[in-house]
């Protein structure tokens, strides 16, 4: 028959304890021995519960901070949408905003948007700023302590000063500003622009027009890119370098221009105009699609009523204003000159497309004495003016659809 087996369970805390329970000896410790033990041990323990608590706190307010935000962007959301969307300076009428972000500095806050205008459905974004109040999230006017330190960069170029919020955007901006200029001088037969002397661009706040000066200390201001309503997909850094450019291209064609001074001739509106919208064109500060529009706008008639006030262009030398006398000046049309430098844009394309662009600095230097399309044709294209012209209508065609 089996015999049960009983077990008993001893628990021994002390070393001394182990050594009586098993009749061995161990070598006895020194009461202080053991209380510098016990006093190591709560000092761990002691460590360990104060590292637990810190880290309970760190994430109470981490998750109070994510509260608070998001508590925030839901309030500002829903300020936006039920004030009709506009900000202090009411830009857009809005249809819905979507809060993409908000930055919290105690009860004022800057919220990125994106917007919808009611009117065209076209989507931009926006840095939106708000107060708290009694009455909740209330729209103000832009806040300066969200843009942080004046800073300071240098390019070939130029001297840029602007805030510590756009510096990312200036440092992408920078190297890309000093080729473009470069380049549309070289386009215009205007010597390198010199590495002494920069122009200095400063990036303001959202009153600053771009403006270029002219004097001792060359100034081109802007207002900086987070303060403009920007389409959706365009960033910062290239809304920026279009203001920039814009300025620079328009500074650029005077200088050229300024070597054409003379006594009985002087160089339409039209084309100089067209010579600014042609540099914008090679520069990429519009589009295929929008140059294609804006073209085919010029070239064929409107069909809405009043269309017999918007006759459309042909496509021939005749239509391109070239030059006038200030002593026969008469005053052009606005819609003249819109329409005469679409044309002069899209021949200086179809010159640099077929010839070069090397020759758009030899037209602008024989324009000081070859005062014709007849004249001036033969001697920077080596071509006659009908041939000339022909290919142009056919590139017309080809490029941008236009049959007339």
């Amino acid at each position: 028959m089996a015999k049960s087996m009983q077990v008993s369970w001893q628990v021994l805390l002390e070393d001394d304890e182990w050594a009586q329970a098993d009749g061995t000896s161990w070598p006895a410790s020194s009461g202080t021995e053991r209380e510098t033990e016990r006093r190591r041990r709560r000092r761990w323990a002691d460590f360990g519960l104060m590292l637990l608590a810190l880290a309970a706190v760190t994430l109470w307010g981490w998750q109070n901070g994510l509260g608070s935000s998001s508590r925030a962007q839901s309030e500002i959301a829903q300020a936006i949408t039920s004030s009709g969307g506009g900000d202090a300076g009411n830009r857009l009428p809005i249809r819905a905003a979507d809060v993409l972000a908000v930055e919290l500095r105690g009860d004022q806050a800057l919220a990125q948007v994106r917007v919808a205008d009611a009117d065209s459905g076209l989507s931009y974004r926006e840095t939106r700023f708000f107060q708290r109040t009694v009455h909740g999230w209330q729209p103000v006017d832009p806040i300066d302590d969200f843009w942080g330190s004046a800073q300071q960069q240098t390019s070939d170029f130029f001297i840029f000063h602007f805030r510590q919020r756009d510096g990312a955007t200036i440092a992408a901006v920078a190297p890309q500003l000093d080729e473009h200029y470069r380049r549309v001088r070289r386009w215009l037969g205007l010597v390198s622009p010199p590495t002494e002397g920069k122009i200095a661009v400063r990036v303001v706040g959202p009153q600053g027009l771009a403006e270029f000066r002219t004097g001792r200390v060359r100034t081109l201001t802007v207002a900086s890119p987070s303060l403009q309503s920007l389409p959706a997909d365009l960033s910062e850094a290239d809304a920026l370098l279009h203001a920039l450019l814009s300025s620079l291209i328009d500074e650029a064609v005077t200088a050229a221009l300024l070597r054409l001074l003379h006594s009985e001739w002087q160089v339409s509106s039209g084309m100089s105009e067209g010579l600014r919208l042609w540099l914008r064109w090679e520069s990429g500060l519009a589009d295929a699609t929008a140059r294609r529009a804006q073209v085919r706008r010029s070239y064929e008639p409107l069909a809405e009523a009043g269309s017999a006030l918007h006759s459309g262009l042909s496509p021939r030398l005749a239509d391109v204003s070239l030059s006038i006398n200030p002593r026969d000046y008469r005053e052009e049309s606005l819609t003249q000159i819109r329409q005469s430098a679409v044309a002069t844009a899209t021949l200086l394309e179809y010159a640099t497309r077929r010839y070069g662009s090397g020759r758009v600095a030899v037209l602008l230097a024989k324009l000081s004495h070859l005062m014709t399309w007849q004249t001036l044709i033969p001697a920077v294209f080596d071509v006659p003016a009908e041939e000339f012209e022909a290919g142009w209508r056919a590139w017309l065609a080809q490029e941008y659809g236009v049959n007339l």
